[in-house]
């Protein structure tokens, strides 16, 4: 197990420990309610540099002690294991287990964002209503992850 500082690469929990829905201690639930109350009020900043501000407080404040990279041994899909394991090299993606899956993945959220906004921000040609879809996406599995952990998020408008 590793300290881990999520950094350039995109850390994935392993399928098969993907939540449907969890229990969280009163510690963890404060940290995400916050982390994702967080998230929504940068999906509605009118400017990018205004949002990373916000996204990264948010970060600062996910940290995950305990790490492995996950062993996939199986696919269940048509897919080699060697195929996954060169897809998650291009894309900068590990798969991973933690004993932290509901921060793993409100972090994995968050970072995405963040790189989403960050690309925007670097070009000019990106189609705004494209952009807003994508923003209506990351909303959207902001309340499907705060329906997992049982947290009450408020609609920001």
């Amino acid at each position: 197990m590793t300290k881990n500082h999520f950094s350039v690469q995109l850390h994935l929990l392993v399928p098969w420990d993907l939540p449907i829905e969890q229990e969280l201690n009163e510690v963890d639930k404060t940290k995400l309610y916050e982390a994702l109350n967080q998230l929504l009020l940068a999906l509605k900043q009118p400017g990018v540099q205004e949002a990373l501000i916000i996204v990264n407080q948010a970060l600062a404040n996910l940290e995950i002690t305990d790490v492995i990279t996950a062993e996939i041994s199986s696919t269940e899909t048509s897919l080699k294991t060697v195929e996954v394991e060169d897809f998650d090299n291009y894309f900068g993606v590990m798969h991973i287990q933690t004993q932290e899956p509901a921060i793993c993945l409100v972090r994995s959220l968050l970072l995405v964002y963040r790189n989403f906004l960050e690309l925007s921000q670097n070009f000019d040609d990106f189609d705004p209503i494209h952009i807003e879809m994508q923003k209506k996406g990351f909303e959207t599995y902001t309340y499907l992850l705060s329906r997992v952990f049982s947290l009450c998020l408020e609609k920001i408008s």
